[in-house]
């Protein structure tokens, strides 16, 4: 989980630098078994959708761009989904991962 919310922050950051406007906002909520996290950052240059993932913006390209893709397999271990959109000048990335609450007798 260390590792999405690190991609997911990494990401933002770096496409939030190159913006006017930089903002990266960052909601974590856990309820009802589910950890939920949505991190949304402006950008100047719209990302572009390769084989239905956004893909790499960086220089080195065939060195990078396995963030997302990992992104989602880390949510489909944890029985959750992860889902990317474009909203005007802003990116979204939304997470929904399960959890399991320790019983008692694990704490």
């Amino acid at each position: 989980m260390c590792a999405l919310l690190g991609n997911a922050l990494d990401n933002a950051m770096e496409a939030a630098a190159n913006a006017q406007d930089k903002r990266v906002e960052i909601r974590v909520r856990a309820d009802r078994g589910m950890l939920m996290l949505r991190v949304e950052n402006s950008f100047e240059d719209a990302p572009t959708e390769k084989r239905g993932m956004f893909a790499t913006m960086k220089e080195n390209a065939e060195a990078h761009g396995f963030g997302i893709r990992g992104m989602h397999e880390i949510a489909a271990r944890y029985g959750g989904t992860l889902d990317t959109k474009v909203i005007g000048n802003r990116f979204e990335l939304v997470a929904c991962l399960m959890f399991q609450v320790p019983s008692e007798s694990e704490t």
